[in-house]
């Protein structure tokens, strides 16, 4: 018990002289990196619009690699920052894996590599944007909050409702003087109207979710992503207060999207809708609590779709409609703006030709520490995150590029990855040698996993030691 009692306190205080807790995600859509979303603001463009911050769509990856999606937009944030061309060579001795410490009672493993160091400091990532980070931004469609990732350690993996990001702020045009109301029609034998007083009783706890917005990116120092822990409705529970009818195939799910300010450069569109096949949504729900408190205003108060797994455009907030529609329904304004970075090979006019908006298996860095070694000598700790994906993996792997790609290293996973509908954490023991200025890229080394993002360097990181 003391061994993982003193693991624990060691992952806590490696985050900052002073660690504090993870800050909220707010939105992206300023400085050039992605898409925000609106009414939906999950893993995806946003809240549940996107409108791309940049108006960027061509063939390129983020990092001008080739992407197989000939709609996936540049984010500006890679596409332009380049930097300078690093002139020394990053690999050599990597001293070893880095572990994450657990505070799991009977977990057993997960030495601690740095133990009698000191933390001298964070390396800090550069040629990203300069947004501030627990601040909030704007309003309406262009409201953000992002956060700090580099503030996230065992303690901070549930974020605070005032810490979780943001892309799109609470409707104004919203008549808070009426009773909320969910209807439940389309193509059925019967429309239901249910009031809050109607679904609460139906709640239930739903578990830990990480939301992501799909314009998540270097604009905003990847501040787009948060867990939270919540409790609601599942779908298939409504959708079957209705008899649909023969040529009810597919559910459109529709958000309120009333907001007095236009979007600066029409980043975001009005109309906050998603069109979903009953089997995808078989485990979604309609959130009424967030860490076990009503859903704030800008998270969707009274109500919010989450899909596990999709990306945030489709997570629609301020639900007012479900439909029953038919299977050549039109894709909705929503579908098509999202369509670039939800991966679709194009904004396609009907909504069955959309594959479902699901994240891959993804990883990043998020921040790296200096450390003085108990022996003198000094090293850098990298500590990250995993998530998305369809099965638990331990093939995550890290690549350092100056200038040349470098081989995949390892990295070690501790506690283990658990889930695949939250985040996980993850160290690695870095050693360079001399001064340098690094790009760092994960990987997942296992071809039988789809990783559409790592594959076009999405999430690629540099930083000067």
């Amino acid at each position: 018990m003391t061994r993982t009692a003193d693991r624990r306190e060691f992952l806590r205080n490696a985050v900052f002289v002073g660690a504090g807790l993870l800050l909220g995600c707010g939105g992206e859509g300023d400085s050039g990196t992605g898409a925000g979303g609106a009414s939906g603001d999950g893993f995806g463009g946003g809240d549940g619009h996107a409108g791309p911050d940049t108006g960027n769509d061509t063939s390129s990856a983020p990092d001008g690699g080739t992407t197989a999606d000939s709609n996936t937009p540049v984010d500006a944030g890679f596409a332009q920052d380049s930097g300078p061309s690093p002139t020394d060579a990053v690999h050599g001795d990597t001293g070893g894996f880095a572990d994450i410490a657990s505070g799991d009672a009977g977990t057993t493993g997960c030495p601690n590599p740095l133990a009698g160091g000191q933390l001298l400091g964070l390396v800090p990532f550069i040629q990203e944007g300069g947004k501030l980070m627990a601040t909030k931004y704007g309003v309406g469609w262009d409201g953000r909050y992002y956060c700090d990732l580099t503030k996230l350690n065992l303690d901070t993996m549930i974020n605070p409702i005032s810490e979780h990001f943001i892309r799109t702020r609470y409707p104004d045009q919203i008549d808070t003087t009426k009773p909320w109301k969910l209807t439940i029609g389309g193509l059925v034998d019967a429309p239901k109207t249910l009031a809050m007083a109607d679904i609460s009783p139906l709640t239930k706890d739903m578990g830990v979710h990480l939301m992501e917005c799909s314009g998540n990116g270097k604009g905003g120092k990847f501040g787009l992503i948060s867990a939270a822990k919540w409790k609601g409705v599942p779908v298939p529970k409504l959708l079957a207060m209705v008899k649909p009818k023969a040529a009810g195939k597919r559910v459109l799910i529709k958000g309120f999207d009333g907001h007095s300010t236009p979007s600066e450069n029409n980043h975001s569109k009005p109309g906050a809708s998603w069109i979903f096949t009953p089997e995808q949504l078989e485990n979604a729900f309609l959130a009424t609590e967030m860490n076990s408190k009503p859903l704030p205003e800008d998270h969707g108060k009274p109500v919010r779709l989450l899909v596990p797994g999709w990306y945030g455009c489709c997570n629609i907030k301020w639900v007012t409609d479900i439909q029953w529609v038919q299977d050549d329904a039109k894709s909705t304004s929503q579908m098509k703006e999202f369509a670039s970075r939800t991966h679709q090979t194009a904004a396609h006019a009907l909504a069955k030709s959309f594959k479902p908006a699901t994240m891959d298996q993804v990883a990043m860095p998020i921040r790296v520490e200096r450390w003085k070694l108990a022996d003198g000598t000094q090293a850098h700790m990298i500590l990250g995150v995993m998530w998305g994906g369809y099965e638990l993996t331990e093939k995550l792997a890290i690549e350092f590029s100056a200038p040349t790609k470098g081989p995949l290293h390892p990295v070690e996973v501790c506690p283990k990855q658990a889930t695949n509908q939250t985040w996980t954490l993850w160290r690695y023991l870095w050693n360079p040698k001399g001064p340098m200025t690094a790009q760092i890229r994960m990987r997942i080394d296992d071809p039988k996993i789809p990783t559409r993002r790592l594959d076009m360097g999405w999430y690629k990181r540099t930083v000067k030691v």
